[in-house]
């Protein structure tokens, strides 16, 4: 079984790089959800769960006029 420790430095160095992006990339999107879909919402009194549903949703309290 290959491990960690037994792969050379760069292996080491590549396997760690690529963890930690993406963990940045984690949390950036993390810090986007809040700051762009949450926040505004818990303004208006919403919950994190509505306010994200009505922003890719829509409002479902909507009504289409008939001609």
């Amino acid at each position: 079984m290959i491990t960690l420790r037994s792969l050379p430095v760069t292996l080491r160095v590549l396997f760690s790089s690529f963890l930690i992006l993406i963990g940045i990339g984690y949390l950036m999107a993390l810090s986007y959800l809040f700051l762009v879909d949450i926040e505004p919402h818990q303004q208006e009194g919403q919950g994190p769960v509505q306010g994200i549903s009505e922003k890719y949703h829509g409002s479902t309290d909507t009504r289409l006029r008939q001609p």
